[in-house]
C-alpha cells in the first residue's frame, strides 16, 4: 500500500511516461528515414494482405 501512495505522490508513472516519450521523439528524430521506410513497408504489406484477401 505504501508503495503505491508513494508512486501516486510522485507521479511514477507520469514522471516514466514523460522520460519515455521523449526518447521515442529522439530516436524518431534521429533515425527518421528508417522509420519513414519501415511505414512505407507496412503500407505495402497491408495493401498486399487486403490485395490477397480481396481475390478470395
Amino acid at each position: 500500500m505504501a508503495d503505491v501512495e508513494c508512486k501516486r505522490e510522485h507521479d511514477t508513472v507520469g514522471v516514466w511516461s514523460a522520460v519515455l516519450a521523449e526518447r521515442q521523439r529522439a530516436d524518431i528524430t534521429a533515425h527518421r528515414a528508417d522509420y519513414e521506410a519501415a511505414r512505407r513497408n507496412l503500407a505495402t504489406l497491408r495493401a498486399n494482405v487486403r490485395s490477397a484477401l480481396a481475390d478470395r
